[in-house]
């Protein structure tokens, strides 16, 4: 709000319609617009907490369990980068590659909405020699062109290097992240909340924290199998995990967080 007010706030969905609401001389309908700006904000909020945050983080930790040289490797970037005295900051993202990678992978590896939100056809349109005719209801699958083998090979397994040439983010592949959030005029409204608080998220757990199997009472690894669930909202099933701060120092550094 103070950032607001000094004329500094970054455009935003909020942020144009908090300046409506100051434009408003009718302190009735001034009233119910910022309930109703409340819920919208706050709606867009639980959203991306619920499905991208929860599901998506969800996955992750799941593939890291699988995964664990990308663990290590993840691990030696963050140190190098950010050190051991801090957590990892915003500011760090570009430094941080193969973290960005992860994240990427996580999105294109699982994601919560695999059909997509449905959109209606505004009016006739043919793709590809299909008629959709006005009113019509089109999903697009966004499983079906994450996992496409033509695009990303081995499409089942958990890759970041897949995103990296030479040491760098290849953006000239498809990137997971423009379907991971809708596509079009009805692209999700808190897509970069989501996507910096995702980012933001692994690092610090990745490097504060060891993840591996959990023990059973004998002291064996308890195997875990990535599953998820059928639906038009779809979750990896739970599974057992060990999460364990790397050291002591890193320990610090969560309770002083």
């Amino acid at each position: 709000m103070q950032s607001q007010r000094r004329g500094e706030a970054e455009q935003s969905m909020l942020s144009e319609a908090m300046d409506s609401i100051g434009r408003e001389k009718d302190p009735s309908r001034a009233e119910y617009a910022n309930r109703l700006i409340k819920e919208a904000t706050s709606s867009a909020f639980h959203g991306n907490v619920l499905l991208n945050l929860a599901a998506i983080l969800h996955a992750f930790v799941c593939a890291i369990v699988l995964n664990p040289k990308v663990q290590i490797r993840a691990q030696e970037e963050l140190d190098r980068v950010v050190g051991c005295d801090r957590l990892p900051e915003h500011s760090d993202r570009p430094s941080l590659p193969y973290v960005e990678a992860i994240l990427k992978e996580t999105y294109r590896w699982h994601n919560p909405v695999p059909l997509g939100v449905a959109h209606r056809c505004s009016e006739d349109n043919v793709y590809r020699g299909w008629k959709m005719p006005k009113g019509a209801a089109v999903m697009f699958n966004v499983w079906a062109m994450l996992q496409d083998p033509e695009v990303f090979s081995e499409p089942e397994v958990f890759r970041p290097e897949r995103f990296l040439e030479d040491g760098k983010l290849n953006l000239n592949m498809m990137q997971p992240e423009i379907l991971t959030f809708g596509v079009g005029r009805r692209v999700c409204p808190g897509k970069h909340f989501a996507d910096d608080s995702l980012f933001i998220s692994i690092a610090c757990i990745l490097h504060v924290f060891t993840i591996t199997k959990a023990l059973d009472a004998l002291g064996a690894p308890i195997p875990v199998k990535a599953e998820i669930t059928p639906g038009i909202l779809s979750f990896l099933k739970q599974f057992d995990c060990s999460i364990r701060p790397r050291s002591t120092a890193h320990e610090a550094l969560v309770q002083e967080a």
